[in-house]
């Protein structure tokens, strides 16, 4: 039984390292902010991305960091 548990646990690390891996082509990492084409009037317009903290309204696009 907890050699099941512990295959399912490395499993689900495993796959995660490829979901974040992919997430974007600019990770929240690089030092780089992504720049979407999401039109913005304030920072309150600007969609949630999961991977960054922060979301302002740059020239009226959205920007993350």
């Amino acid at each position: 039984m907890a050699q099941i548990l512990m295959f399912t646990y490395a499993l689900i690390i495993f796959f995660s390292l490829f979901l974040v891996g992919t997430s974007t082509s600019e990770t929240p990492f690089s030092g780089t902010p992504l720049k979407t084409k999401h039109a913005c009037e304030k920072d309150e317009d600007c969609p949630i991305k999961l991977y960054y903290l922060f979301a302002w309204c740059v020239q009226k696009l959205c920007e993350y960091h």
